[in-house]
């Protein structure tokens, strides 16, 4: 990036010759790289040069060639053989109009389940950070030629085609790293947008700073008050798993499954699968039966120098929120009711 923005404020020739070749490179690599990473350079290239347009500038040679090179580069990566065996071998995958009406459902859920707690840190670092900083830049005349309305639309597209795109090639939901990398994304891009938005209000925002401040903090202090009560947080999740007792559970299960294979002198040992098993945490364990090509079972065995380690039976599913809660009501329910009948 800091490449990109040097080659369009550079004058002199040989410097400015030396950062586009450097730019094409790593947007040939970083294309070449992922999906999603294509996707991004693409997009950051695209805005580049319709921004430079947008603020009056005309046209950037050096820009229009770093998108040639991209669309170059895409195209290349796209029709690379091993997409189209990749592509044949997903069951829902190739289905344009599933990708693309399903994308913008999961768009939509996405940044309403994204946005809440990002808005509560957003008022922190309104209060905080971004208003002093825009107060800076104002007070030092300094400009950032980014046109405000077109970095909206890029950042609220770049969601949607990095979902699109996994929908298109799978045709399922973005999960686990995936996620994680468009929702890394999302963030660095809201708050970037939050950054314009302050340094275009600042005036309005100077007039009333301590109306608003206020304002805000009262809604960050309500809004922090209502996240436990959607059960679908994270924060709600460790909450229940805590309380219920399943993380006391699943800590004491496995404890008692590690003292009897320290306690085992046979080559190999069954233990008992778990009861419970917390929403919380990441799991993964070992199967029933003795299951040579599971890793799971072959690490635990080496891990604990036997010749294999499994279940007596299979692990249960991992409960919701709103069935544990059911349970540990019913639970409490039948403790309360039983101490009175006594």
């Amino acid at each position: 990036m800091v490449a990109l923005i040097s080659t369009t404020s550079i004058k002199s020739n040989f410097p400015k010759l030396v950062l586009t070749i450097i730019s094409s490179i790593l947007c040939i690599v970083i294309i070449g790289s992922n999906e999603i990473s294509l996707l991004l350079v693409n997009m950051i290239i695209l805005f580049l040069n319709i921004n430079y347009k947008l603020i009056g500038k005309g046209y950037n040679k050096v820009l229009l060639f770093l998108l040639l090179i991209c669309v170059i580069s895409t195209i290349i990566e796209i029709i690379a053989p091993g997409n189209f065996i990749r592509l044949a071998k997903q069951e829902y995958g190739n289905n344009l109009k599933w990708a693309l009406l399903g994308s913008l459902f999961l768009t939509l859920t996405s940044i309403i389940k994204w946005s809440i707690p990002v808005i509560i840190i957003s008022i922190f670092y309104s209060i905080y950070w971004g208003i002093p900083l825009a107060k800076k830049i104002t007070s030092e005349g300094i400009t950032i030629d980014i046109d405000f309305r077109l970095s909206i639309i890029f950042y609220i597209a770049f969601v949607y085609l990095s979902i699109f795109t996994h929908v298109w090639v799978t045709g399922y939901n973005p999960a686990g790293r995936v996620s994680n990398v468009i929702y890394l994304f999302f963030i660095i891009g809201w708050f970037i947008n939050l950054q314009l938005f302050l340094n275009k209000q600042i005036k309005v925002l100077k007039n009333q700073q301590a109306k608003i401040s206020n304002f805000l903090l009262i809604c960050s202090i309500l809004l922090v008050l209502l996240l436990p009560f959607n059960l679908s947080y994270n924060i709600s999740t460790a909450y229940i798993d805590l309380i219920s007792g399943k993380a006391k559970s699943y800590n004491n299960e496995l404890n008692f499954r590690y003292q009897l294979i320290m306690s085992c002198d046979a080559d190999s040992c069954v233990v008992p699968a778990l009861s419970e098993i917390p929403k919380s945490i990441f799991f993964s364990d070992i199967k029933e039966e003795h299951q040579e090509k599971n890793n799971n079972n072959v690490w635990y065995s080496r891990y604990f120098e036997k010749s294999y380690i499994y279940l007596d039976s299979e692990n249960p599913d991992i409960k919701s929120n709103q069935e544990t809660l059911k349970d540990f009501g019913k639970m409490k329910r039948k403790e309360w009711f039983d101490s009175q009948k006594n």
